[in-house]
């Protein structure tokens, strides 16, 4: 559909996203508004969690990149900062797990929302994959805890050696 708006011409371009808002409306209008909150908070959540591991990653390998080259106590208190940093990321990461876990296994809770058969269907879907997307986000921590702990050990080894050689 988008394509086919789009061939219409420049004059029509405000038709087409006109269009598009309508068709955006109409297909959310046939989903319950508690899908479309649950949903939407879901990916805020994940989207969230996203930003802070791409705003993270660069800054690591950076200063992980520096320890190795040079392994200065300035470096090393850095690193302490975004481990403990890393460690209290993962633990709110770890509570949305929890939480969203015990909330696909509490059928007290889905009765409570007084949620049709289909509906109940529905957000276990929509829990199941947001489940999935922070599982990654886990793992993607746990790779990242990794990488410190293996610049820890070069970083003990290191020190081991220029020890030995004194």
């Amino acid at each position: 559909l988008k394509n086919h708006f789009n061939n219409l011409g420049s004059d029509d371009e405000k038709m087409n996203v006109d269009s598009m808002k309508l068709l955006q409306q109409m297909s959310m209008n046939e989903q319950d508004f508690e899908h479309v909150m649950i949903e939407k908070a879901m990916e805020n959540v994940v989207e969230k969690f996203k930003k802070h591991l791409q705003i993270m990653k660069p800054a690591l390998e950076l200063l992980l990149q520096q320890i190795e080259e040079n392994a200065e106590t300035n470096g090393l208190k850095k690193l302490l900062a975004v481990k403990k940093s890393l460690a209290q990321f993962q633990q709110n990461v770890d509570n949305v797990i929890k939480a969203v876990k015990s909330l696909l296994d509490d059928d007290e809770v889905m009765v409570k929302m007084k949620l049709r058969v289909e509906e109940k269907e529905d957000i276990e879907l929509i829990l199941d994959s947001f489940a999935a997307d922070i599982d990654e986000i886990d793992t993607e921590i746990k790779i990242f805890i990794d990488m410190i702990e293996d610049t820890d050990q070069f970083v003990s080894a290191h020190l081991d050696s220029v020890r030995n050689e004194l």
